[in-house]
């Protein structure tokens, strides 16, 4: 069976993803940028390596929200070794694209499609000397590839569930190759739990990057002055990171509190996208940002530009954050930084940060809570001050997961375990 999934099953199903992908591309713009993205190969990364030598710290992240699960300990390996370069790559577009790296010196680029060939001269252009994933985008070439180069491999805020494809008997071959993985930090206790079970014995629990991160942002957030004006004295909810189906969900509760504020955030701010959202509104009269930057006398108003969302969480009194109804909640820990408490739909079970903040009395399930018992919560100052007191703790609990992760590389920077190249 372990050989079935290695020289069948895999490859079949790794040039099925890669065919689907160019079909999409037909009429997807986002599988459109996934190909172009890899249509040089691996000449920007030969190209960087030459103005680059030496030692190379590779971060794979599959896109935005794991590379903001890593940043943080990025930053920190980056100032306590500057004689060594780093580069990061991405599976997706959104990664790529939006990932605000900062210094022009890392090294940016797409991971090939995991097949044999493309990965063979992706790491043999780029010469890694230590290997870090975020999270959970295990590619078993890309794995294998590594090990014969005498690279460590390590995973940090890593995040396991019994039900994910490599703990199923048909991959097997696939579960011995992460018990062979240098080191795994996990995200939270359950995970490493699991490992353990499974007969892992390279793991340990060190906690999510990203809530450092979101930490920082928040310690130094700058002044939101158009969202203050429109705000003026009055409780803003705000919606983030609003699918159409999120915002439909919402409407009934819109309706319900005439009195409070309300900042829409979507997803997607494509002009196709909003419109689908915004018909979701019907008759309801709102403000698009772009047009008014908040000083129309609609007391709802979507925000249709990015970069703004995180700095938002500021000000507002409650936060739902959408995802929940389609492939999963988006991020919850941005809000509860700020002291936020929150709603989401019901597709959170593998997001332990949003589980956790439950558990605390910090966030809730929007399907689970009767509407008036939301009316009630909304206009309870002594209820919101109590649950956003929750969701700092909890934040200040999590905090310190990028040092443990940073101890965790330095491990094998200072020359114990695999010998860096």
């Amino acid at each position: 069976m372990k050989a079935l999934f290695q020289h069948v099953i895999y490859p079949i199903s790794i040039a099925l993803y890669g065919a689907g992908i160019r079909l999409t591309a037909l009429w997807n713009p986002k599988a459109r940028a996934w190909i172009r993205g890899r249509s040089e190969g691996v000449r920007p990364v030969l190209e960087w390596r030459k103005s680059h030598p030496g030692k190379v710290l590779w971060m794979h992240c599959a896109s935005l929200g794991e590379f903001e699960q890593g940043r943080a300990l990025l930053e920190l390996f980056r100032t306590a070794h500057p004689e060594w370069n780093s580069a990061v790559s991405f599976f997706s577009p959104s990664g790529y694209e939006h990932a605000r790296l900062g210094d022009t010196g890392v090294g940016r680029f797409y991971l090939p499609l995991d097949r044999p060939q493309d990965i063979q001269a992706f790491v043999e252009a780029l010469r890694p000397s230590v290997f870090v994933s975020v999270r959970y985008e295990f590619w078993m070439v890309l794995l294998e590839a590594l090990r014969k180069a005498g690279v460590p491999r390590l995973v940090v805020s890593a995040h396991f569930r019994p039900e994910q494809w490599f703990f199923k008997k048909t991959a097997a071959s696939a579960l011995t190759v992460l018990r062979g993985l240098e080191a795994i930090g996990t995200q939270d206790e359950a995970s490493h739990q699991l490992l353990v079970e499974r007969g892992f014995r390279n793991s340990s629990a060190i906690g999510n990057g990203r809530v450092d991160r979101v930490a920082e942002l928040a310690e130094r957030a700058e002044d939101v002055s158009w969202l203050a004006d429109f705000k003026e004295s009055r409780r803003l909810f705000i919606g983030g990171s609003v699918w159409p189906e999120d915002l439909r969900r919402l409407l009934p509760l819109i309706d319900a509190t005439p009195e409070v504020r309300w900042l829409i955030v979507p997803h997607e701010v494509e002009e196709a996208a909003l419109a689908s959202l915004l018909k979701r509104l019907g008759p309801r009269s709102h403000q698009r940002w772009t047009q008014t930057e908040g000083k129309g006398p609609e007391r709802l108003l979507i925000l249709d530009a990015i970069g703004w969302l995180a700095r938002c969480y500021r000000y507002a009194d409650w936060a739902y954050i959408g995802g929940g109804y389609g492939e999963g909640v988006h991020n919850v820990l941005e809000p509860a930084a700020f002291g936020c408490p929150l709603f989401f739909g019901p597709r959170h079970r593998g997001f332990p940060e949003a589980q956790e903040l439950m558990e605390c009395g910090a966030a809730w399930e929007l399907d689970q809570v009767e509407l008036e018992q939301l009316k009630n919560w909304l206009s309870d100052p002594g209820f919101r001050a109590q649950a956003s007191e929750r969701a700092r703790a909890y934040v200040e609990r999590q905090k310190g997961a990028s040092l443990k992760a940073l101890k965790l590389v330095e491990r094998f920077v200072e020359g114990s375990g695999l010998s860096p190249h």
